[in-house]
């Protein structure tokens, strides 16, 4: 089952991308595929990924945390789940804000 994800994410991509560049390179035209919100959508990916793997470096090394990464005192897991869907809900609004043109990020 593992090896099979990226090969169907290398057909599911890939495939119609080398299609394309192979189309547009015996046509003599250029192949230009938009970035459009990708971008944008990859930083806020990036932060909250960032923010939720240091979070759980801090449960596992800090004692107010229980040093677990899953358990500890009750307090300190529902701050952490707290912050986790805060993590989601703020990355699906912003990049829907994005890419409804609401708000504007250019590289």
């Amino acid at each position: 089952l593992t090896a099979i994800l990226p090969v169907m994410c290398i057909m599911g991509v890939g495939m119609p991308w080398l299609v394309a560049a192979a189309y547009h390179h015996f046509r003599d035209s250029v192949f230009r595929v938009e970035a459009g919100p990708l971008g944008f959508s990859v930083l806020m990916y990036s932060i909250a990924a960032i923010i939720a793997v240091t979070l759980l470096i801090l449960r596992r090394n800090l004692a107010v945390f229980g040093k677990a990464e899953i358990g500890g005192p009750t307090s300190t897991r529902y701050l952490s789940v707290f912050i986790l869907v805060v993590l989601w809900i703020l990355y699906i609004t912003l990049s829907w804000l994005q890419s409804y043109n609401i708000i504007t990020f250019d590289f």
